[in-house]
């Protein structure tokens, strides 16, 4: 028996300034999820 987990799959693929940029991103939409990473790397952008 197999019970699927609903996730949150997001994706971006394409030019951001000078360079392209090709990010893919799931996350389970039950828990807890958390970005960290230095001080201007782009956490909320």
């Amino acid at each position: 028996m197999t019970t699927d987990t609903p996730v949150l799959d997001a994706a971006f693929k394409g030019p951001v300034g000078s360079f392209n940029l090709d990010v893919a991103f799931k996350a389970p939409l039950a828990g807890v999820t958390a970005l960290f990473g230095a001080s201007g790397c782009g956490k909320t952008t």
